[in-house]
């Protein structure tokens, strides 16, 4: 197996207040990416989140105007060009995509997920989900046909303000560019190259080395794994894998239903835990499959830090592209397994 798990334990001595100034031994670990050798830091602090009153924190969103809503929406939201969408907005079920006025890429569009104004991870509907992720990828493709030039495909969700979300009604952003991100650039190189040096996608030997383990593995669902990740980038980060998938574009919808699936299993450990706002991202691949790259998708927790209401993203993160990780994946899946059996 060419996987390999890296990591490496430092160890220092304070003197505890707590125990009269009595010597403790404390320990950060650094672990690398097994597929972009990436670094992560991880420390446990003990956290099971207290929900605050959401509809109390965030009033004046709720109670403020919001161009998402009915009355709002097909007035004040911009249209697509007729040349590239005729119809100017984009529907599927009750799910409505527009064009997004923030440039974030080429072509990005905001992907409304219904009427209802604020919904908490609780109320999601999985099927109103499966709706805008069908309604993102159509637009998705229909942006693929239209420019040439566009080759790189992803969709993001920013579940409310801690996860950078500005608005909260619910919704979606599907992106499509000639540029990759970051992370998807050393990504789609890290994983070409695993291709060429071993004949298999790093993917497939990811998927069948984790669940050998039982480390982090989850388990399966409708056929996608779910697996939390060696080295996070954020507190409780979870890896679904499509597998054999290459593009976005041409993903089977009972794929994508899988996905939702899964996603209703994490949601519920989610929502036990005092987890309310999260970011995922499902990583699309290019116009056509690349050898060695699967699409996949990445989940993880997002939250303020009391009493001050701190961001869980500080100068590590921002500035020196350092995740730190405040709890270890294999202790956080003796807690998310059993959401993930069979018989649930």
């Amino acid at each position: 197996m060419a996987i390999e798990f890296k990591k490496t334990v430092e160890r220092t001595v304070v003197l505890d207040p707590s125990a009269g100034f009595a010597p403790k031994e404390v320990s950060l670990e650094t672990r690398w990416d097994p597929l972009t050798g990436e670094t992560s830091r991880l420390f446990e602090v003990q956290w099971k989140g207290e929900k605050p009153n959401l509809r109390e924190m965030y009033r004046a969103a709720i109670e403020g105007f919001c161009p998402f809503c009915p009355d709002n929406l097909e007035r004040v939201t911009p249209k697509f060009p007729e040349e590239f969408i005729p119809e100017g907005r984009l529907k599927r079920g009750r799910a409505v995509v527009f064009p997004n006025q923030r440039p974030f890429d080429k072509l990005a569009a905001v992907v409304v997920l219904g009427e209802r104004h604020f919904v908490t991870l609780e109320e999601l509907d999985l099927d109103l989900l499966l709706e805008g992720l069908l309604a993102a990828r159509s637009f998705l493709q229909r942006a693929s046909q239209w420019d040439p030039s566009l080759r790189h495909f992803a969709i993001n969700w920013n579940l409310l303000p801690p996860a950078g979300g500005s608005v909260v009604h619910p919704h979606l952003h599907a992106v499509a560019g000639g540029h990759p991100t970051n992370h998807v650039r050393k990504v789609e190189e890290a994983s070409l190259a695993y291709w060429r040096a071993h004949g298999r996608p790093y993917w497939l030997d990811l998927w069948q080395e984790e669940k050998k383990r039982g480390e982090r593995y989850l388990g399966e669902v409708e056929g996608l794994p779910w697996i939390l990740t060696f080295a996070p980038k954020g507190y409780g980060e979870v890896l679904t894998l499509f597998p054999g998938e290459g593009s976005l574009l041409q993903l089977p919808e009972e794929r994508l239903r899988a996905f939702v699936m899964g996603l209703g299993r994490l949601l519920n450990f989610w929502s036990d835990y005092g987890v309310y706002s999260f970011n995922l991202v499902l990583y699309g691949g290019g116009r056509e499959p690349v050898e060695g790259f699967w699409v996949h998708a990445r989940a993880l927790v997002r939250r303020v830090i009391p009493p001050a209401g701190a961001s869980d993203v500080s100068a590590f993160q921002t500035l020196h592209d350092q995740p730190i990780i405040y709890t270890f994946p294999e202790k956080l899946r003796q807690k998310m397994q059993p959401y993930f059996e069979a018989q649930r």
